[in-house]
């Protein structure tokens, strides 16, 4: 199944780097939306012209449960001016070091631990992952940003591999392990998951080739203007069935 991951702070003019401490929206004057008319054309562009099933959402996290209900395996255009791999928070040492060790019972490991230190909003995607629900993801990234790739997660640490590929690690080693060294010596790695296909994209070159599945679009308030609003709106009753 295609799912079209869409988050709504990739409609800005700029991206808002830090993780928000609560859903305090982001100042309207600093962070402008795009237009109906851009939006219209981007999804265009993209060749996206008919409503798909799907759902809104407010906070990412909750995609991971949208996911876990769904026909597997998941192939995920994720929308974002973030990658949610994890960049930016230590939730990458609970899930190589605790997470990862927890046998799969079908399709599902345990129900993840959350918060800033565990899965969030911002790495929901690699615990998606981890649960082996994900055959390939495609991230279309801001036309300013796509740096945010934590390399631990892709394949012989390289973001550029085309493969992610998660490691089960020495919870101790991966505790006090020098991020400046990357290698399986250095984060005690002890088995690594299959490799999962990945692409990065911008958004001003993204095209579909492939009909979609679901979308998930998420409001995201901590990192959106409350102008945003309008625009998520706009997107539903235009694309979303």
């Amino acid at each position: 199944m295609i799912i079209l991951d869409i988050d709504m702070d990739f409609f800005l003019d700029r991206i808002a780097r830090d993780m928000p401490e609560t859903d305090r929206r982001l100042p309207n004057k600093t962070y402008k939306p795009w237009s109906k008319e851009a939006a219209a054309l981007f999804f265009k562009d993209c060749g996206i012209f008919t409503k798909s099933p799907g759902v809104a959402i407010k906070d990412h996290i909750e995609a991971f449960k949208i996911m876990r209900e769904m026909p597997k395996p998941l192939n995920i255009v994720h929308i974002d001016a973030h990658s949610d791999l994890g960049e930016g928070d230590p939730g990458w040492k609970y899930l190589m070091g605790e997470y990862l060790h927890h046998p799969l019972k079908g399709d599902y490991r345990i129900t993840p631990k959350e918060g800033y230190r565990y899965m969030n909003s911002g790495n929901y995607l690699a615990f998606a992952i981890a649960n082996r629900w994900v055959k390939s993801l495609t991230y279309v990234h801001h036309p300013l940003g796509g740096s945010d790739l934590l390399r631990y997660h892709f394949k012989g640490y390289d973001t550029g591999s085309g493969k992610i590929q998660l490691k089960i690690c020495d919870p101790e080693k991966i505790n006090r392990c020098s991020t400046t060294i990357l290698s399986d010596t250095n984060f005690g790695v002890m088995a690594k998951e299959p490799e999962v296909d990945f692409m990065k994209i911008s958004g001003l070159n993204f095209r579909m080739s492939v009909p979609i599945g679901y979308i998930i679009l998420c409001q995201s308030p901590g990192f959106t203007p409350k102008a945003s609003d309008k625009l998520m709106e706009f997107i539903m009753k235009e694309y979303i069935r």
